[in-house]
């Protein structure tokens, strides 16, 4: 059987870059299970160098796929208007044919046309994906 539980916590954030009139951008930046944003947000030190704030709250989602329990019903319209880049190394062992598969099917379930970007590389993250991202 299956039951909701609401509940209201604090967590801990980290932040690159200050949020004022020079600002470009801000990025939220979501880290993989396992990993902490303290040390993750370092990985985007070259953007808030050029005026882009990045915030990494403690918790999901770089190089990797939504978690399967997501109830994306609930919070699609978040995703609606907004630009959506998946990132895909191509040798990242993680990301299979079949998980490239699954993801489309979400797209296509979520009415989401998001933007690929593929690069040369692994399970991690490109300078030069991010840069493009930032400035482009």
């Amino acid at each position: 059987m299956e039951k909701e539980l609401e509940f209201n916590y604090k967590t801990k954030y980290y932040k690159l870059g200050e949020i004022n009139s020079e600002t470009k951008q801000v990025w939220w930046v979501l880290h993989g299970y396992g990993q902490l944003g303290k040390f993750f947000i370092q990985k985007f030190k070259s953007l808030a160098e050029n005026k882009v704030c990045i915030i990494a709250p403690e918790g999901i989602l770089w190089a990797g796929l939504f978690p399967t329990d997501m109830n994306f019903e609930k919070g699609n319209y978040l995703l609606k208007g907004k630009e959506i880049v998946q990132v895909i190394g191509r040798q990242d062992p993680f990301i299979t044919k079949e998980k490239i598969d699954e993801m489309e099917k979400l797209n296509q379930k979520l009415k989401l046309n998001p933007k690929i970007m593929e690069f040369d590389g692994g399970h991690e993250i490109d300078l030069h994906v991010l840069l493009t991202l930032a400035f482009n």
